[in-house]
């Protein structure tokens, strides 16, 4: 199998999902956004296969087929976990789609609406539940920039997960949208210094409990 990504791209795809599981259909949305040459390749050279297509195989296998070069031992840059019920939108002739994870024992916690990476499929306990969202496409790259000028710390409350919790918190936070992306409702240039902002996942539930227009700075006023 000749493998499309060196073990540098993979980590940089793998490391955007920030130790959580994720699904190859995850992984793939990811590919289309920061690999669109090899994603288009992939499938000219194998389709795009899906629900009715009648192909076996397909641009969406050979993904597939890349996570698990990457998982094998020796390399291990990614571990497989356990096979999910494939969400109706994926349109896959499969009804179940494999999940991963950057390393089994680190596995972090599910996310807020805001952190929800494109087509992360939500699930709760008991049978698979789907909820129709709108999910809006987000810039893992505007993201790393913004933490890189704030750093990973809370902007309202000062909360520092790797002081609290040492190795296990550190580079952990969640990204704000000062004004929120569904609110914009289309394709929009994002500053990542002015536009986004670090806070706590408490905090970042608080600024979306309501609807009311509460910044950052107004809750860290109503903390103090």
């Amino acid at each position: 199998m000749t493998i499309t990504f060196t073990d540098t791209e993979f980590r940089k795809l793998v490391d955007q999902f920030e130790w959580r599981a994720f699904s190859t259909y995850e992984f793939i949305d990811l590919v289309k956004i920061e690999h669109p040459d090899a994603w288009a390749s992939f499938v000219k050279q194998y389709g795009s296969g899906g629900k009715g297509s009648g192909k076996p195989y397909s641009a969406y296998s050979r993904v597939s087929r890349i996570l698990d070069y990457w998982s094998k031992p020796g390399r291990k840059l990614v571990d497989k976990l356990k096979y999910e019920r494939a969400p109706k939108a994926a349109n896959w002739g499969s009804p179940v789609i494999r999940h991963w994870a950057q390393d089994k024992t680190r596995i972090r916690g599910p996310l807020i609406a805001e952190e929800v990476l494109p087509s992360s499929p939500l699930f709760y306990e008991g049978a698979v539940i789907t909820i129709p969202v709108n999910r809006y496409e987000r810039d893992p790259a505007a993201r790393r920039a913004c933490i890189a000028h704030h750093k990973a710390i809370c902007a309202a409350c000062g909360m520092d997960f790797e002081k609290r919790y040492g190795s296990r918190g550190a580079g952990f936070i969640h990204v704000h949208h000062k004004v929120a992306v569904a609110k914009r409702g289309q394709r929009h240039k994002v500053d990542p210094v002015g536009d986004l902002i670090p806070v706590c996942p408490n905090c970042h539930a608080m600024l979306h409990t309501l609807d009311d227009g509460l910044t950052v700075e107004a809750l860290k006023m109503l903390l103090q």
